[in-house]
């Protein structure tokens, strides 16, 4: 693994899928960072309360599944 050094403080990070590995990025980033998740479901377990969490930083669950063409509109 290659270690990520970023300070991702007012950043927002966006997550495609809703599983296990989604839900592990939307927590690690979420300690930072404000994330936005895209899948058409989630492993809702996953997605609970977290005491660590930053209060200001969200996770925030968009229930879509973007085209391939459609992904651009969600990052600049």
């Amino acid at each position: 693994m290659i270690p990520l050094l970023h300070d991702f403080t007012g950043e927002v990070v966006l997550v495609f899928g809703g599983g296990p590995v989604g839900a592990r990025k939307a927590r690690r980033f979420g300690q930072e960072a404000r994330v936005v998740v895209l899948s058409p479901a989630f492993a809702d377990r996953e997605f609970e309360p977290d005491e660590r969490r930053d209060p200001d930083a969200g996770v925030e669950l968009v229930r879509t599944a973007p085209a391939p063409d459609e992904v651009g509109v969600w990052f600049d």
